[in-house]
């Protein structure tokens, strides 16, 4: 559960920062006096960090706007979500070997990269929020320049109605299937609309951040393979094994072309399609319903295989039974909305989407691998949380491993 965070209010002339960012409640006003079209101005601002515990590319602040009321301020918003970058928590947790200045560069590179691409994305035209389940933009600046230091995103607060699930809660298949509905219609949307394409900045790979420093991630995940073995044996005869892996791709970035081995079109991949980006519409009791809100976060996009994204979600948020046992079932739903909402034949089989998603599943593998002993400890007090958290793991590991030798997934669990 995320510590509960202080709500700080401003003092009425609007010049303090809010939570520490560049950005003052003046400097909000005058951006959404624009954005809203209206003079209006407001006597108090408040601000609430929203979990703190989660993300490392970004603060993210709900921020309320009490306006002097007037017939004119009827219908602004009384509260929105301000998103502004920061490295902050991805330097405190880095643990790599690389000097100080080499982290500086690749964090704030990464920064540049994440930020300007969520701003593509929620620019596009026409506008995805008309089309697709995200929430509303209401304004965003992108970095400009390499000495550029201001940047930001504001977007609808859609805190009161929506709530998210916890990484140690397995997603049901009804949940599931509402995604995979949801990816058809943001693929029928890259499919109809391929202006993006042209979108220098919705180009997101991991490599790139990597910048050639590509053991890293090697380092990572190995370590976190030895991490894991030691709380699950059976992984142990992976361990060694992993080089093998690594030398069967032909970059860290395979997956980013996979769509033009596979001779397919690209589509829009959000990139990080997990439990932590996805917003449900809450119960009378505040408690999740299996109803998606919306998806957020979506830094990491870029044009990529129809698969990536419902294969990271399944590795990260869903128990193995649900890839094991219900992979077709999800991706004939995945495969007749898409066609529902294309309104004429995809330009894909289903017989093609099953084979991209084998070949996506290493990728997954060596991306989420890395983030679960954080998960193991995170949960460690919880033993039922926990025992999730090392399921769901063992099972990706072993299924990787299958994947690699041609053989089905649930090959090798025991």
């Amino acid at each position: 559960m995320a510590p509960e965070v202080e709500t700080h209010i401003l003092s009425q002339n609007l010049t303090e920062k809010i939570e520490n960012t560049f950005i003052t409640g003046q400097y909000l006003l005058s951006v959404l006096q624009k954005a809203l079209n209206t003079d209006c101005t407001v006597g108090k601002i408040s601000s609430k960090v929203l979990g703190s515990d989660r993300g490392f590319l970004s603060v993210v602040i709900r921020v309320g706007l009490e306006w002097i009321e007037n017939e004119k301020s009827d219908g602004l918003p009384r509260s929105v979500v301000l998103k502004v970058p920061s490295s902050t928590k991805l330097l405190e947790a880095e643990e790599s070997q690389l000097s100080e200045d080499v982290k500086q560069n690749m964090f704030h590179y990464l920064l540049v990269m994440t930020h300007n691409a969520e701003c593509s994305f929620y620019q596009l035209q026409p506008a995805p929020e008309n089309v697709l389940r995200i929430p509303k933009l209401i304004a965003a600046k992108k970095y400009l320049s390499a000495e550029d230091s201001q940047a930001y995103i504001i977007l609808e607060d859609l805190s009161e109605t929506t709530v998210g699930r916890g990484p140690a809660e397995d997603l049901p298949i009804s949940a599931v299937l509402q995604l995979a509905d949801f990816l058809a219609e943001l693929h029928a949307y890259s499919l109809t609309n391929t202006e993006w394409l042209l979108d220098c900045d919705m180009k997101f790979t991991f490599g790139k951040v990597l910048g050639g420093h590509d053991q890293i991630n090697r380092d990572a995940v190995q370590k976190s393979l030895e991490l894991l073995a030691e709380e699950l044996p059976a992984l142990k005869q992976y361990v060694g094994r992993l080089g093998q892996l690594y030398a069967s791709l032909e970059d860290i970035d395979y997956i980013y072309t996979l769509y033009e081995d596979l001779e397919v079109p690209p589509v829009i991949c959000m990139g990080d399609l997990w439990v932590n980006n996805i917003l449900w519409k809450r119960d009378e009791h505040g408690k999740p319903t299996n109803d998606l809100a919306v998806v957020l976060d979506w830094q990491c996009a870029h044009p990529g295989i129809m698969t990536e994204d419902v294969c990271r979600l399944l590795v990260s948020s869903a128990s193995s039974d649900t890839w094991r046992n219900h992979l077709e079932e999800i991706l004939e739903r995945y495969m007749t909305t898409l066609e529902k909402k294309l309104g004429a034949p995809a330009p894909f089989d289903l017989e093609k989407v099953m084979s991209a998603f084998r070949q996506s599943f290493k990728h997954c593998f060596l991306r989420i691998v890395a983030a679960y002993p954080l998960f193991i400890k995170m949960y460690a007090t919880n033993d039922t949380a926990k025992k999730t958290i090392l399921d769901r793991c063992q099972s990706i590991v072993e299924d990787a491993f299958a994947v690699f030798d041609g053989k089905d997934f649930g090959a090798y669990s025991k």
